[in-house]
């Protein structure tokens, strides 16, 4: 009795925890210039929680601008 009672409590605390870990969001910069060679480089950061809101949070880093004939694009995903 004195077993289960414990086990009861165990698998409660695990599924009420949140399964915050952390995720690595990883993004690929391309910078387009005319006449000049593009450019491509990597950054990454670490998000801690859930995989759903880490996904949606690395997702929304993606982004395209264009600035005096220089584009800059970024795509951001979850490694």
């Amino acid at each position: 009795m004195k077993t289960t009672f414990l086990t009861l409590i165990a698998l409660s605390a695990l599924a009420f925890s949140s399964c915050k870990k952390p995720y690595t969001c990883q993004c690929t910069v391309t910078v387009i210039e005319t006449g000049f060679p593009d450019e491509v480089y990597t950054t990454s950061t670490t998000i801690n929680n859930t995989k759903k809101k880490a996904k949606a949070a690395c997702e929304g880093l993606n982004s395209s601008t264009e600035f005096f004939g220089i584009k800059q694009t970024a795509v951001c995903g979850i490694r």
